[in-house]
């Protein structure tokens, strides 16, 4: 078995690495996740012999990591277990950031690791529920900047390098933009129905949209519409920036998988995904996805 594994993540012809016979993708996705199968099964022990010493990892081991030889259950037993409820959902509260904050402290006591990333969620719910504006969310951030307090002194104390970053920033915003139903209109998506609903088809669209937020990533199976693309954004309110290839590799923007063109919506507007023009016909998951109201994550 373990040879079998192992054989599926070596390099296969002429230096394109493979899994099985399958043809690795432009981003190493089969490899990577045949590393991790093999790792899961080193550590559970799934092979005749012993796991490695995980504790003397090179630092570019392609492995997972977690600290050597801990035990989730080592911190639940001294912390108690994590708060799921109180991370996301109409429950939210601080009580998840503090257990987090608190476990990077048990890990750094019992492990004294090189790195260690903390990510504290306290803020994400309440600012997408209720808005940056919202006068309840000052009790949120007193609550989030006492735990980053205690995170502070507890590494100062180490003489550690801190580094606080911003995941992303939330914004009030009033005016959709909904680009594949502009792209629809210009006769470039395509659809096939399901029980009487409509669904995107990529594949076969000509043109599309994958938008998060205030950017979207503009894809084109049909290279020769791309200034006709350019121009329909031009036109198109809300929208503030445009990068094509040579715009996107001046910001770091040009991933083989970003698309052929990014836009950028103006402060007060963002993107949809929406592509149906008659919500009898929409997907099921448009009505019946209503993420802040989602219990736990």
């Amino acid at each position: 078995m373990r040879d079998q594994i192992l054989a599926a993540v070596e390099p296969a012809g002429s230096g394109a690495e493979a899994l099985g016979d399958r043809p690795r993708g432009r981003s190493g996705l089969y490899l990577r996740q045949s590393l991790l199968v093999v790792q899961h099964a080193l550590d559970r022990r799934l092979f005749d012999h012993a796991a490695p010493d995980v504790s003397r990892r090179r630092p570019k081991d392609p492995r997972y990591l977690y600290p050597a030889g801990s035990d989730p259950e080592e911190i639940q037993a001294d912390l108690g277990p994590f708060p799921l409820f109180h991370f996301w959902g109409p429950a939210t509260s601080i009580q998840s950031s503090r257990w987090i904050a608190e476990a990077a402290r048990w890990i750094d006591r019992h492990y004294n690791p090189s790195l260690t990333l903390i990510y504290l969620p306290h803020l994400d719910y309440n600012l997408q529920r209720r808005g940056p504006n919202d006068p309840s969310l000052a009790q949120d951030l007193r609550e989030i900047d006492a735990v980053c307090g205690d995170l502070i002194r507890h590494y100062a104390a180490a003489d550690a390098e801190i580094l606080f970053l911003s995941e992303y920033g939330i914004t009030p915003v009033t005016k959709p933009i909904h680009l594949n139903r502009i792209f629809r209109e210009q006769g470039w998506i395509a659809l096939r129905e399901e029980l009487g609903r409509e669904l995107l088809d990529p594949g076969a669209s000509a043109v599309f949209a994958v938008a998060d937020h205030q950017v979207a990533h503009i894809y084109l199976n049909d290279l020769s519409k791309e200034d006709a693309v350019r121009a329909v954004l031009e036109k198109t309110p809300g929208i503030e920036l445009i990068f094509d290839e040579e715009g996107k590799r001046r910001r770091h923007l040009n991933h083989p998988r970003a698309g052929e063109m990014i836009a950028v919506a103006s402060t007060d507007a963002w993107f949809t995904y929406y592509y149906w023009l008659d919500d009898r016909r929409a997907p099921d998951f448009a009505k019946n996805g209503r993420y802040p109201s989602q219990a736990g994550i």
